[in-house]
């Protein structure tokens, strides 16, 4: 989703609140149109007019541009409406105290509620972003005289895993997250066990055609969180060096990475030094 560029905005409602966030949005530039529904026909243009003008002369400041703030009460409802037609955002700045009935529309979670005026400030940093998550698990088998590979990285160990590729539970972890979080299958979809065409392939090339897939689906991956879970060997010299690696095969800034160890105390497969499993979560933006 693009990001929606704000030029013009309707604030119905007239009173101080009203008037405070006309100015406070005409001093960022914005195109202001006030509107009031309090009062009968005749004097609904005037009290406009007045809220307003108090509202700049409490100021500390004088208003920047007041040429931009508009005051479009004409007294028929029907034609102040279609001068709005074109509005980027409607605020709704009618105060309790004014007894009237509020009616409502069905709002979307993208939508920002405006209730106070320091929540104008979010207007300079708005952001539309879509967000995907996706989680995963993988557990191989160790076997001696295999070669480790976590992350990528070549670990010594006289044990590797098995598998139909390098066995690279980490990467094999990712790459599910990732499908997962794009809701476009698993790993075993793509590259099934029963092809011979992946035998002994290395994992960096599912997570490269991974990223290439959400590539196209114009979505980035905004942070990822990986748990490995093993007895044996220790990874405690090797997680940063595990952590560097993931990060330049998804090019992913570190802060946006994080990377643990644990064990099941011995417990299970993997507690007994038979295996190691792993966990991933991945959140994903779409552009």
């Amino acid at each position: 989703m693009e990001n929606i560029i704000i030029k013009k905005v309707l604030i119905i409602g007239s009173g101080v609140m009203g008037s405070r966030i006309a100015c406070y949005l005409s001093d960022v530039g914005l195109s202001v149109f006030l509107l009031d529904i309090i009062g009968n026909d005749k004097n609904r243009n005037s009290v406009v007019n007045s809220n307003l003008n108090k509202t700049i002369k409490s100021r500390p400041e004088p208003l920047l541009d007041k040429s931009i703030v508009h005051n479009i009460t004409t007294g028929n409802i029907i034609d102040d409406i279609n001068k709005i037609k074109d509005c980027d955002w409607i605020i709704e700045a009618v105060s309790e105290k004014e007894n009237i009935k509020i009616g409502t529309i069905d709002g979307n979670l993208l939508n920002h509620k405006i209730t106070f005026e320091n929540d104008l400030v979010a207007l300079n940093n708005l952001n539309y972003e879509s967000n995907f998550t996706g989680i995963s698990s993988d557990v191989h088998r160790l076997k001696k005289g295999e070669i480790l590979y976590l992350g990528g990285v070549k670990i010594p160990s006289s044990k590797g895993l098995l598998g139909h590729s390098d066995g690279d539970v980490v990467l094999h972890a990712i790459c599910d997250a990732i499908l997962g979080a794009s809701s476009n299958g698993d790993l075993g979809k793509y590259y099934p066990s029963s092809n011979k065409k992946w035998k002994n392939a290395s994992s960096k090339l599912f997570l490269k055609n991974t990223l290439d897939l959400i590539k196209k689906e114009n979505k980035q991956i905004k942070n990822i969180d990986v748990q490995i879970i093993l007895q044996e060997p220790k990874l405690v010299n090797y997680l940063e060096l595990i952590k560097e690696n993931i990060g330049k095969l998804l090019n992913l800034n570190s802060e946006n990475i994080n990377v643990k160890v644990t064990s099941t105390d011995k417990l299970g497969l993997i507690g007994s030094g038979e295996g190691i499993g792993t966990l991933c979560a991945v959140n994903l933006i779409k552009l």
